[in-house]
């Protein structure tokens, strides 16, 4: 039938993608979206991440003919949270202008989406952040191209969770790499006032820099002389 056609051709393209990425994650992000424009004719697709700050977007795609514009600060101002919200796993816009929801919404009209997909990004069984893939004019999707979106969200959700593990441990060792230099290295401190020195201080950068920038925390830094 016309789902088995059109599913058939849909996984058969990832599985290709699949045989030649490599294991490097920014790699597998630009592929993977790219491959969602272009299997799917998408104007855009946009991932961005839950922070403390909000949503803040991280990697992208979009068809050659379209600018991405206003379009990643209108992803974030309020259609990732709505994904959120759903109360199902996928929320799926077939025509913005014929739903009452969805036709006078201002991100809507900004981005000028006829029809949009929205699936949870999730880490450890925890929603994290969104994948929205965006359509000039209204569709009614396959089923085939509801389970590419699903399975590309699973993929991109898993190699998010080992990004993240990595992260952590790299931080920790760092961290470690610290406390051993200040047990085992006096010449961390000066001997003329017993404050940490310049060297201290470039070890506890690399502990602590990734954090706050990823943060957004101010740091403030102290020479004396």
């Amino acid at each position: 039938g016309t789902f088995s056609i059109a599913g058939d051709e849909h996984f058969a393209a990832l599985s290709e993608l699949l045989d030649r990425v490599s294991m490097d994650s920014t790699q597998l992000f630009d592929h993977c979206l790219n491959l969602l424009v272009a299997q799917l004719k998408a104007q855009r697709v946009i991932m961005t991440r839950l922070t403390e700050l909000g949503f803040e977007p991280f990697w992208w795609a979009h068809d050659p003919e379209v600018t991405m514009g206003g379009a990643v600060e209108a992803d974030c101002a309020g259609l990732s949270a709505r994904v959120l919200d759903h109360h199902r796993r996928a929320l799926v816009v077939r025509n913005t202008q014929e739903d009452p929801q969805w036709s006078q919404d201002p991100e809507c009209k900004r981005l000028g989406l006829g029809a949009f997909i929205g699936m949870a990004l999730r880490e450890s069984g925890q929603a994290t952040g969104v994948l929205s893939v965006h359509f000039a004019a209204p569709r009614a999707f396959t089923k085939g191209e509801l389970a590419l979106v699903n399975a590309v969200v699973n993929l991109l959700s898993k190699t998010l969770e080992v990004e993240s593990l990595r992260a952590e441990l790299r931080m920790t060792k760092d961290a470690l790499d610290l406390t051993s230099a200040v047990v085992e290295d006096s010449a961390l401190q000066s001997p003329a006032t017993g404050l940490p020195n310049a060297r201290y201080l470039d070890v506890w950068l690399k502990a602590n820099l990734y954090m706050a920038r990823r943060k957004g925390e101010g740091m403030a830094v102290l020479v004396w002389k």
